[in-house]
């Protein structure tokens, strides 16, 4: 009986252990959880000099929760303005596609435009799913995979980006291919390996002490470094293209704004590099850096590159008219011009009185034309006198 005792104890052990609460009753709270399998001194920075409090105001705003709808604040900031700009373009889909069909270079900027509108619906799918998600089945993992997803739809969209504006001109279509490929290949071997240290190596100041959950970290400061420091080398590289003794026409394009464009986003990765380097060195100041640039590089790169790059080419467009008109300037001209005056005079000169005899003759039309068009107070009766 004793021995039956201590199976049934040792099982229900078990059972809690794999399947159960370790608190006993009713389905597991993330933040119980948390507190009664890790250790105690998780928040100590003696013990985890690399911990970052949930209190301190540059990560409470990644992992603070909205009261009542249980949806994350951070995600909630995304999302409004990444669903104003989508809606922006869906309702002017059409009239943007039929101004692109009448342009020169219409296929390497109809690819921006919808490099410009994946990257704006893939920020407003990121949100709206991890809102869905995480008041479902709260998980940091599906949250990780969302936001490397992103980061993948991202930066794919921006090398495009970035390939086509500068060869806008003379770019075609095998170069557009060749430049989308690359991208996306490229972009796909990174986010490979930040979805790698996301999973399996998070940075532990990206540790919510409170709950237990890992937030998207960009797979850890010192990738983070590294990634933005090789992105800000290549715009460093395309921003000086102008100030280069030899230019070339096949490497350089003259619009301004798009100059604009990639200065503006140099210096989001240049101030991205420095706050992560600040975050890898414990200083935590860079994770204030890093939020407000984080959330202008997911909320507005859309709007930015549409800005620059497809708004103004699209504001100096002129549909293709069928029944439209132009003049045309040949030799004959001012000849034909002169001729047509010339009869015109002449039919409005008085002729001499003339006395029609007999029939109708074409004096008559030439007489009664000529007084129609002069006044009636000049107009004299010999000319209507018919014998």
């Amino acid at each position: 009986m004793a021995y039956s005792g201590l199976g049934d104890e040792i099982w229900n052990e078990v059972e809690d252990v794999l399947v159960g609460n370790p608190l006993g009753g009713g389905e597991p709270n993330s933040t119980d959880q948390y507190q009664s399998t890790t250790e105690l001194f998780a928040d100590d920075e003696f013990f985890h000099p690399l911990v970052i409090h949930d209190d301190e105001i540059c990560k409470w705003v990644l992992h603070y929760r909205i009261s009542h709808m249980n949806v994350k604040l951070w995600d909630l900031l995304l999302f409004i303005p990444s669903s104003m700009f989508t809606t922006f373009l869906l309702l002017g889909l059409q009239k943007t596609l039929q101004r692109l069909r009448g342009m020169s270079n219409s296929p390497a900027l109809s690819c921006v435009y919808i490099l410009v509108a994946l990257a704006a619906g893939a920020s407003l799918a990121r949100s709206l799913l991890n809102m869905l998600v995480q008041v479902e089945v709260p998980s940091s993992t599906s949250e990780k995979v969302l936001w490397v997803g992103l980061r993948f739809v991202y930066l794919a969209a921006e090398l495009g980006i970035l390939g086509i504006s500068a060869s806008l001109d003379f770019i075609s279509k095998k170069g557009l291919r060749r430049v989308l490929i690359a991208s996306i290949v490229v972009s796909l071997c990174l986010c490979g390996v930040q979805l790698y240290l996301e999973l399996y190596k998070p940075y532990y100041g990206n540790k919510v002490i409170s709950s237990g959950f890992d937030l998207y970290g960009h797979g850890g400061p010192q990738f983070w470094t590294l990634l933005s420091g090789l992105i800000s080398v290549l715009y460093v590289g395309v921003v000086c293209i102008p100030f280069l003794p030899v230019k070339s026409s096949a490497t350089a394009t003259r619009s301004t704004l798009f100059y604009v464009y990639t200065g503006g986003l140099l210096v989001v990765h240049v101030l991205t590099c420095a706050g992560a380097l600040l975050i890898s060195l414990n200083r935590h100041d860079g994770l204030c850096v890093n939020d407000a640039v984080s959330y202008l590089y997911y909320a507005f790169l859309p709007v930015f590159a549409y800005v620059c790059l497809v708004r103004p080419s699209l504001k100096f467009s002129r549909p293709n008219l069928l029944f439209s008109y132009t003049s045309q300037v040949d030799e004959n001209h001012d000849d034909s011009f002169l001729s047509c005056s010339a009869s015109i005079q002449s039919l409005s000169q008085p002729s001499e009185p003339s006395i029609i005899k007999g029939t109708t003759s074409p004096r008559l039309a030439s007489t009664v034309f000529s007084a129609a068009l002069q006044s009636p107070d000049t107009m004299d009766d010999t000319h209507l006198l018919i014998q």
